[in-house]
C-alpha cells in the first residue's frame, strides 16, 4: 500500500507540473476510494492548488492554495492576500507571511514589524531582534539578549549565556536569582551555592550563606555558628570582646574576665556600686553588704522615714516604727484622728473626740448633738432639724418645730400631710386642715375623701318651670 501511495505521489508531482492530475493522484492523503458510479473520491481533500472530488483539476485562480468548485479562492498561498474579486492576485507588502482573508501581516522581513496590512520599518535600536511582533515589540531575540527591544544582555550567570524574553534563565553554580544576576557570597567554598544562596563555607567564614567572617579574635577556625577558641585578652562565644579595650574600670585576669576596681561591677565593670554598699564594695552582680539606713540585695533602697532612728533590716527593710507610723516597713503614717497620733502595727487606734473608724480616719457629722459619735459606725443623736444615722438629712420645713424622728417622719404643721409632711392639704379642706392621710372636712361645694372635687353650688329641686322659663 505504501509503495502504491509512493507511485501516486510521484505521478501526482509529474501531473502537477503539467497542470493536471489523474484521479486520486493529488489527494492530500492516500485515502482515496471508488464510488458506486465508478468515480474516485479523496476522503481528506486535495493538495494545495487542486479541486474536485477526485482532485484531478487544478485551481484556475493564480496563487490560490485552496479554491471552491466555483473557482472562488478559499485560501491564498503565503505572501498573498484575498481580494474582493475572489482571487489572490495582490501580494502582502513587505510581509514575510500574511493572513490571506484580511491581508494583515503575520510576520515581516528582518528590520520590519507588522502593523495592520503592512510591515513598517523599525527605527529603534533593535538589531538583536529576530522576530518582530505588533507595534515594534520583539517576539524573539538573538541568543544572549532579552527585553521588548532585545536591548538587555542575559546575565553572565546564565548557563551558556542563554535566557528567555524576560531575562530568566538557569543559573551556573556560582550565581542565583531568577535572572542569575546575584553572585554567591564570597565566603562560599569555590563560589558555589544553591538557588537560596546556601553553601559550604570557605575557611574563615560562617553562617547559612557564609555571609559572616570569623572574628579576628578566634585562635583557630570558627564553627558553623561562629563560635571559636579565643586568643589572649579576647573573650565571648564568638571571641568578639577585647578585654583590654572594654575593661575600662578594671583589669583582665588570666581567664580573660574583667576584675573590677573598687566601686564598679558588671561584665565590663561599667556600672557603679550602690551608694548604700559598705565601703562602696560590691560583687560582679552589684550585690554587697549594706551600710546603716539601706537595704536590698544591692543596698539601693533607703529605710523608710517611719523607722525608729531610720534603722531597718538590710535584708527586707522591716523595722521598729516610730509612735506615729505603722506598716511592715513603717511606710504609712497614723491618721490624724488617733489619740496622741499613736496607732498599732495595722494602723488601728483610739479615736480623738469627733473621729470614728477603725483607724479614726473619718470625722463625725457636724449635725450630731454632741461632738462624739459611735466609733465603729459614726452614728449619733441629731441636732434639732436633722435626721438619719449620721444626721446628714434635714427635716422637712412643714414639720412642727422643725423637729422629726430618726427616720425623718414628724407631726405636720396645718396645711400639710404625709409621713414626712411633704404634701399639701386640698384647698377644699375646711381651714386647710387635714389628717396624716390628707382626709378632711369639706368646704361648701367640695366633696370627696380629700375634698378634691368642686361643684357649681346649684341644685335642681323640680323639673317643672314657670311660664316663660325652661330647664
Amino acid at each position: 500500500m505504501e509503495y502504491f501511495y509512493f507511485l501516486l505521489l510521484v505521478s501526482g508531482i509529474q501531473s502537477e507540473l503539467q497542470g493536471y492530475c489523474q484521479p486520486c493522484e493529488c489527494c492530500r492523503t492516500e485515502r482515496c476510494i471508488s464510488l458506486d458510479n465508478g468515480d474516485k473520491y479523496c476522503m481528506d481533500g486535495c493538495r494545495d492548488g487542486f479541486i474536485g472530488r477526485d482532485c484531478a483539476s487544478r485551481c484556475a485562480l493564480k496563487n490560490c492554495a485552496r479554491c471552491l468548485y466555483n473557482n472562488t479562492c478559499e485560501q491564498c498561498f503565503d505572501g498573498y492576500m484575498y481580494s474582493h474579486q475572489g482571487d489572490c492576485e495582490k501580494s502582502c507588502p513587505l510581509c514575510k507571511t500574511c493572513t490571506w482573508p484580511t491581508g494583515f501581516c503575520d510576520s515581516c522581513e528582518p528590520g520590519y514589524y507588522p502593523r495592520y496590512e503592512s510591515c513598517e520599518k523599525d527605527n529603534s535600536d533593535s538589531e538583536g531582534c529576530l522576530v518582530f511582533g505588533d507595534y515594534g515589540r520583539c517576539d524573539k531575540c538573538k541568543q544572549g539578549l532579552w527585553g521588548v527591544k532585545c536591548s538587555s544582555k542575559c546575565s553572565p550567570g546564565c548557563v551558556d549565556g542563554i535566557c528567555d524574553m524576560n531575562g530568566y534563565c538557569k543559573c551556573v553554580e556560582t550565581y542565583l536569582g531568577t535572572r542569575c544576576d546575584l553572585s554567591c557570597n564570597i565566603g562560599c567554598k569555590d563560589g558555589i551555592c544553591n538557588d537560596r544562596g546556601q553553601c559550604k563555607c570557605s575557611t574563615g567564614f560562617w553562617g547559612e550563606t557564609c555571609e559572616y567572617q570569623c572574628s579576628e579574635g578566634c585562635l583557630d577556625e570558627c564553627a558553623p555558628d561562629g563560635s571559636c577558641k579565643c586568643k589572649s585578652h579576647v573573650f565571648g562565644e564568638r571571641c568578639i570582646y577585647n578585654c583590654t579595650t572594654l575593661c575600662t574600670n578594671g583589669q583582665c585576669n588570666d581567664n580573660q574576665n574583667c576584675v573590677c576596681t573598687k566601686g564598679f561591677w558588671g561584665t565590663f565593670c561599667t556600672k557603679e556600686c550602690s551608694v548604700g554598699c559598705q565601703n562602696s564594695i560590691c560583687d560582679l552582680h552589684g550585690k554587697c553588704e549594706c551600710r546603716q539606713h539601706f537595704w536590698g540585695q544591692s543596698c539601693d533602697k533607703e529605710c523608710y522615714f517611719g523607722c525608729e532612728n531610720s534603722f531597718c533590716s538590710s535584708k527586707d527593710g522591716t523595722c521598729i516604727c516610730k509612735r506615729d507610723y505603722y506598716g511592715e516597713k513603717c511606710e504609712q503614717q497614723c491618721e490624724i484622728g488617733c489619740v496622741r497620733d499613736t496607732c498599732s502595727k495595722n494602723g488601728s487606734c483610739q479615736c480623738k473626740l469627733g473621729y470614728w473608724g477603725k483607724q479614726c480616719s473619718f470625722i463625725c457629722s457636724l449635725n450630731c448633738l454632741t461632738p462624739s459619735c459611735d466609733k465603729d459606725t459614726g452614728y449619733c443623736q441629731c441636732k434639732l432639724g436633722f435626721w438619719g444615722e449620721s444626721c446628714h438629712s434635714v427635716c422637712n420645713t412643714n414639720c412642727i418645730d422643725n423637729t422629726c424622728r430618726v427616720d425623718g417622719t414628724c407631726l405636720c404643721k396645718a396645711g400639710s400631710y404625709g409621713k414626712y409632711c411633704n404634701m399639701a392639704c386640698s384647698s377644699g379642706c375646711t381651714n386647710s386642715i387635714c389628717d396624716i392621710d390628707g382626709n378632711c372636712d369639706c368646704k361648701m361645694n367640695y366633696s370627696g375623701r380629700r375634698c378634691e372635687k368642686h361643684s357649681s353650688g346649684l341644685k335642681v329641686v323640680s323639673n317643672i318651670c314657670k311660664q316663660g322659663f325652661q330647664v
